[in-house]
């Protein structure tokens, strides 16, 4: 069997979060879109974080991968014990050990579909690395209420 969630760490302290908001960061850095950060060690044993992001094109996409490998490397001194795709099959994997990148088209991303694949991920909240993703209490809004909502 897998780790209960609650024998786990808090996410705060998993020692893998740090790699996973330099990569994000990174991403964002790059205007990577929909950036997710999953925490799945309690699911698998293959790593801790998924950290999953979208790119418009090709070029954008090297350059997403390129700055992710670049960030990991000057903050935190690893390199990516394997990478595999390249950015005109509409994925790249950098494969850190503890977190794994995923730099996907939107085309390839939504057919894996791997945020639907790994949904028990906990998610980790990135709005103090990125342009506008939500923050930790507004993912659990409720959206159906009748209230009244100015952005």
């Amino acid at each position: 069997g897998f780790v209960e969630q609650e024998d786990i760490e808090p996410i705060e302290e998993d020692p893998a979060t740090p790699w996973a908001r330099t990569a994000a960061k990174a991403g964002d850095e790059r205007k990577a879109e929909d950036i997710v950060a999953l925490r799945v060690s309690h699911l698998t044993f293959v790593t801790t974080y998924f950290v999953l992001m979208s790119a418009r094109n090709a070029p954008q996409m090297r350059a997403i991968a390129n700055l992710v490998e670049e960030s990991m490397y000057k903050e935190h001194g690893v390199e990516p014990k394997h990478k595999t795709g390249v950015s005109d099959s509409g994925w790249i994997l950098m494969d850190y050990g503890d977190i794994i990148v995923h730099v996907f088209s939107a085309e390839q991303r939504a057919y894996y579909g791997l945020e639907r694949f790994w949904v028990r991920g906990e998610k980790l909240d990135l709005s103090s690395v990125v342009t506008g993703a939500p923050l930790e209490a507004d993912q659990d809004a409720d959206l159906d209420s009748d209230d009244d909502w100015t952005v």
